[in-house]
């Protein structure tokens, strides 16, 4: 029950059933064409059935089934047409990965990862990232071993030269001592 001021009246605020049908008519048509175009309907705005994390998810999903295989298919059709078949060394590759750079979490533990594995120099990284190079960056490191920075590499004839090959523990050589 509402009690209403002199000269006022009372006039429902819901939809009639024609508007609801029309509403309801226009979100299936968004499904419709992300369906048709295989994308997620939340990059055509429909936002009813999504949170922050489906968002980038959805976006990481565009990339992974919608771009990447036509990303693909220019690669192969520009190698077939740009390079001679007598120059089986060469191909054409796109740099894709200005299109994962919106993920920045993912993208700093794929880099720590690779120059932790000690696949990929620190300036290499940070060329990746848009940063100027640092000084003493270009080694490749890997941490948490017994390893020196600058032995990544190195021949094993100098590990028999200098006798810090694998080989040579310290508990062979007490062994050796006792008897």
């Amino acid at each position: 029950m509402a009690i209403l001021e002199a000269g006022m009246s009372y006039q429902a605020i819901s939809g009639n059933s024609k508007d609801s049908q029309l509403l309801e008519t226009r979100l299936f048509n968004i499904q419709d064409i992300a369906r048709f175009f295989c994308i997620n309907p939340v990059l055509l705005g429909d936002l009813s059935h999504s949170s922050y994390s489906t968002i980038e998810a959805s976006l990481l999903e565009f990339v992974t089934h919608t771009l990447y295989p036509y990303i693909t298919l220019m690669e192969n059709e520009l190698t077939r047409k740009l390079i001679k078949p007598s120059e089986k060394n060469l191909y054409v590759d796109l740099d894709d990965n200005f299109i994962l750079k919106s993920d920045k979490t993912s993208q700093a533990n794929y880099l720590n990862t690779l120059v932790a594995g000690g696949i990929m120099t620190r300036n290499e990284a940070r060329e990746q990232l848009g940063l100027n190079p640092m000084e003493g960056g270009d080694e490749l490191v890997v941490p948490y071993t017994n390893l020196e920075q600058n032995t990544i590499g190195a021949k094993k004839e100098d590990d028999k030269t200098t006798g810090t090959g694998s080989d040579s523990t310290p508990a062979a050589d007490t062994d050796k001592n006792n008897e």
